[in-house]
């Protein structure tokens, strides 16, 4: 006797057709980011670079300096030092059993980024 096939599972109804994604806007680009603020500010667009060079090199003497520093309404920047790790020791992965050796680390200074509040509320 042969057997009969299963019946066939009810048909899925038609799925409703996809929403288009949200057309991404790309990023603003640097020179555009200083076109911008040249045009805001009704400063030449070589003064904004030059200004904007100068901010980014104060941030980068406090941070050296004091380890913090904010930027009003915008960021809180955290430069922290990261050990370096000596490597060559032979550990087993618990998962697999598996054995292998650890690779050496620089030792290196990690900057980390925190939104103030006033920004966090602004993009929510």
């Amino acid at each position: 006797m042969a057997k009969a096939k299963p019946a066939a599972a009810p048909a899925k109804p038609a799925a409703a057709p996809a929403k288009p994604a949200a057309s991404k806007a790309k990023p603003m680009t640097k020179s555009a980011f200083y076109a911008h603020l040249a045009e805001k500010t009704n400063l030449k667009k070589s003064e904004v670079v030059s200004l904007y060079e100068e901010i980014v090199e104060l941030i980068s003497k406090e941070l050296k300096r004091t380890q913090v520093f904010t930027l009003p309404d915008l960021a809180k920047l955290r430069l922290k030092h990261v050990k370096g790790v000596k490597g060559g020791e032979k550990k087993v992965m618990r998962a697999t059993g598996q054995e292998y050796t650890t690779k050496p680390k620089v030792a290196h200074n990690k900057v980390r980024v925190i939104p103030v509040k006033k920004l966090k509320d602004s993009v929510a």
